[in-house]
């Protein structure tokens, strides 16, 4: 959703956005009459050398990739796959950075308020301590991955998102889905803080 938006905006300020997407199909469909707009398998760019190859004349690269959280029970096996499609992913396009002739001048890496982990109804902010447990770890090394963008004199920024509201997509439909069937009701005491975007 994030990168919908963001290469909507991009384009409607001018700019040449080019999308790598695991479903180029349904990307085509989203952006479809966007001239501005080109769209990659990112199955064809899955190395450092290939991707390396697109790097040159990017101003700034964004990268919005992982694995939805809730898009299965977190078993052994999906964890692994939550890590691997945010700190592999990161890794392989730090990689193509350095492969790269020409360095983009910053790189965006998303991240998560989930590296500060469980922090109750405390307010926390960038100085703050980061947490323990999975959602932390993943993405203290997702951010650290990102970091290393900076030994080759790329800008680098880390975006720590909550979870994204959107009347059509993500989590709001299913939040909202009860509620139009009169069934609706909230969970625990009701003051849980749920840190979230729109």
């Amino acid at each position: 959703m994030i990168g919908s938006a963001l290469a909507g905006e991009l384009c409607r300020q001018g700019a040449y956005v080019q999308i790598l997407a695991r479903d180029p199909e349904k990307a085509r469909k989203k952006f479809e009459g966007h001239l501005a707009v080109e769209i990659l398998a990112q199955s064809r760019f899955d190395d450092p050398e290939s991707l390396s190859k697109l790097i040159p004349g990017t101003d700034a690269v964004v990268n919005l990739a992982g694995a939805n959280l809730a898009s299965s029970r977190w078993t052994k096996s999906f964890k692994n796959e939550i890590y691997e499609s945010r700190i592999g992913i990161t890794e392989t396009l730090v990689t193509a950075i350095s492969l790269s002739g020409t360095k983009p001048s910053c790189l965006i890496n998303a991240s998560a308020v989930g590296i500060y982990g469980n922090t109750h109804d405390e307010e926390v902010s960038e100085e703050s301590p980061t947490g323990s447990g999975f959602l932390a770890k993943v993405c203290k090394d997702w951010e650290m991955e990102a970091m290393n963008a900076l030994k080759y004199g790329v800008r680098t920024v880390t975006v720590r998102t909550g979870i994204v509201l959107d009347r059509d997509e993500g989590a709001f439909p299913k939040l909202i889905l009860p509620f139009k069937f009169f069934a609706g009701t909230y969970y625990g005491s009701g003051k849980q803080w749920f840190p979230w975007i729109h």
